[in-house]
């Protein structure tokens, strides 16, 4: 067994993975920095040390030998700009969503569409007011009656800053994944600029905002639309780059503005299904073998111990 994780193996299949990468990102985009300038020293010590040592549990299966990783616990810090701490919680989200989803399939057929709405540029120091103009346009969007026609339910994402805001701005956006009626693309299809007239409508604004609209497809032989519309839709709140690339004031106006402020929200049917609790390991087909407790050096992580099960 090897005491360094590398990155030749799929995030997918080992968390170790996973957290490696985005510990990477946290350390290249050192937020911690930033709550140091601002006199926050609890909150940078955290940030810093996020995910440095983490503990696995170690599984082996029965008949193939196979061998997988599961999370047990961490130092996280639960920042909410952490590269880690969000990947965390997106993928703890997306579960619950595909847990949701499976379930709405299993009564009924459905396809999926994934839509993006913005707005103009707001100034950093507006950002909350216009965040409030946009849920409250979101709401008034859903209970329109040409979406009520075709959509049975969504969900939505916030992202908000992005490749190349400008200096003292943010770009709020919204990333919908809808689940539509199986009929949607022969009848009662709703084109990108009808969506983009409907969006602006309920903003009760003077322009044409920006939308985009798609056909969710699968991204590869071993996902499925669904799966690939939710890791399209579910994603970082603002990406690692574009965070690490702010001034020190437009980070703490960005992190005042965004304070309480939901990430994710879903509605429709979608509120009729309760997550299910994700399937652990089976002990007809695996069987534990013990806990690996591993260190962060450098740039990689270091196995401190392993504990087998006693």
């Amino acid at each position: 067994m090897s005491n360094t994780i590398h990155a030749d193996t799929r995030e997918d299949q080992d968390p170790l993975l996973g957290l490696w990468e985005h510990r990477l990102q946290s350390q290249t985009t050192q937020i911690g920095r930033f709550y140091a300038e601002a006199g926050d020293e609890k909150k940078a010590k955290r940030c810093e040390e996020c995910g440095t040592f983490p503990a696995f549990e170690l599984w082996e299966h029965l008949m193939t030998a196979e061998q997988k990783r599961k999370l047990k616990h961490a130092n996280f810090c639960k920042v909410r700009w952490c590269p880690t701490c969000v990947w965390l919680k997106s993928r703890k989200y997306a579960g619950e969503v595909r847990s949701i989803l499976i379930q709405l399939e299993a009564l009924r057929p459905v396809k999926y569409v994934f839509l993006t709405l913005t707005i103009e540029n707001p100034r950093l120091t507006e950002l909350k007011d216009a965040l409030k103009t946009m849920n409250r346009a979101f709401n008034l969007l859903t209970k329109s009656p040409e979406f009520k026609s075709v959509v049975l339910g969504y969900v939505r994402a916030l992202e908000a800053l992005g490749g190349n805001t400008p200096a003292g701005e943010a770009h709020p956006h919204y990333h919908c994944l809808l689940v539509v009626k199986p009929e949607y693309f022969s009848r009662g299809y709703i084109s990108q600029a009808r969506w983009a007239e409907l969006w602006q409508r309920c903003l009760r604004v003077d322009y044409v905002p920006v939308v985009d609209v798609r056909k969710v497809k699968p991204k590869s032989a071993e996902r499925t639309a669904r799966d690939s519309g939710i890791i399209e839709t579910v994603k970082y709140i603002a990406k690692p780059q574009n965070i690490g690339s702010l001034c020190q004031s437009d980070f703490e106006e960005l992190d005042r503005q965004m304070k309480g402020v939901k990430q994710y929200t879903h509605g429709g049917v979608l509120k009729d299904f309760k997550p299910e609790e994700a399937e652990g390991f089976s002990p007809e087909e695996w069987k534990l073998l013990g806990t690996e407790f591993y260190e962060w050096i450098g740039t990689e992580y270091k196995l401190l111990k392993f504990k087998p099960l006693d």
